[in-house]
């Protein structure tokens, strides 16, 4: 026999935060940054006659750090990583990225 199954997730997440410097050289400087994330997830699964839909968000406090470095006069590398969670919203989430920037 055949049975029909169908998913789709959404999530959707925004953050807000501060950034505060903590150090900021001829080249290179270093921020903090503090805040929260929002995090919402909707599942839809079908499997054969039967449709569930479920609809999850929570907060997740969060704190990290930045760093940029100047290559020249127009050129900048930034590094970004930051935990969120700590068992509050989640257990705990990483972001990680990395910029290149001509201005």
């Amino acid at each position: 026999f055949n049975v029909h199954a169908d998913g789709v997730i959404k999530q959707t997440m925004f953050e807000l935060g501060l950034i505060r410097n903590l150090y900021g050289g001829d080249r290179t400087s270093i921020d903090l940054l503090l805040g929260g994330r929002y995090f919402r997830m909707d599942t839809d699964l079908r499997v054969g006659p039967i449709d569930q839909t479920t609809v999850a968000d929570w907060v997740d406090p969060m704190v990290g750090a930045r760093i940029r470095y100047r290559l020249t006069d127009r050129w900048q590398a930034s590094l970004r990583g930051d935990l969120a969670g700590f068992g509050v919203g989640s257990d705990l989430s990483t972001n990680l990225i990395g910029f290149v920037r001509y201005q």
